[in-house]
């Protein structure tokens, strides 16, 4: 059903039946499979147009994006208990689902954002069931990400070296 995707509707959590799969490892097939198609895409760097939207509506009808589609539907049902106890598995799949549940929902709506305003709309708007609990990519971002100990330390740590790299204005 694909409503289920990337739906504006908030619905109420339903009962489910929880997937036995590691959502870890579930997490990096889809990051996987969704890159490989992003990279076989033969998108001009830089250039968005009326070609692009248009591929991207052609992708959307092919089998691995269905595939893809699958896959992230049953991110649902999954139990995200197992990745609860490590901070560092918790993370990462969280890093990961963000970033390809954020290029899937691109292609699926074929949108082109060209302002932050339009990213903000775009991540609010953007839904997806993880674990049995709706959840947006707004959320996912500003919520599990950022309020993450181990994100704050790596983004601290690159803040830090980009901040000693910077050329002095002198």
């Amino acid at each position: 059903d694909d409503t289920a995707l990337v739906s504006p509707i908030r619905k109420k959590k339903s009962d489910i039946l929880i997937d036995n799969k590691d959502p870890l490892a579930l997490s990096e097939s889809i990051a996987i499979k969704i890159y490989s198609l992003v990279t076989s895409m033969k998108i001009d760097k830089g250039f968005i147009d009326n070609n692009t939207v248009s591929m991207m509506r052609d992708v959307v009808k092919t089998d691995t994006f269905n595939e893809i589609k699958s896959m992230i539907l049953s991110l649902g049902k999954i139990s995200l208990l197992k990745i609860s106890q490590n901070a560092n598995c918790y993370y990462s799949f969280w890093l990961n689902v963000f970033n390809f549940l954020t290029i899937f929902a691109i292609i699926y709506k074929s949108e082109i954002i060209t302002n932050y305003y339009e990213f903000y709309r775009f991540l609010k708007n953007s839904y997806f069931v993880i674990g049995g609990c709706e959840i947006s990519l707004y959320e996912i971002e500003n919520i599990i990400i950022r309020k993450n100990e181990i994100s704050k330390r790596i983004f601290g740590e690159i803040i830090k070296s980009d901040i000693k790299n910077l050329p002095r204005l002198d």
